[in-house]
């Protein structure tokens, strides 16, 4: 029960979960001279931090990061 009530306070799953995630996605850039390697660290640090067992990053959303 414990478990629960903390997963449900800082894994919600609602509206605000995605769209706090599309504004971390839209975050992460890559600056000049960098290494590729810290933008794929940046992107799977904020697809750990938003997936849960019934919502998964979408690849398209990683791929549009990688792209742009």
């Amino acid at each position: 029960m414990v478990i629960k009530d903390l997963a449900n306070k800082h894994e919600p799953t609602d509206a605000m979960c995605l769209a706090d995630e599309r504004m971390a996605l839209s975050a992460v850039t890559m600056r000049d001279n960098e290494d590729p390697k810290k933008l794929f660290e940046r992107l799977k640090v904020v697809e750990v931090r938003h997936n849960m067992p019934t919502y998964k990053t979408k690849e398209e959303d990683k791929m549009a990061v990688i792209l742009s």
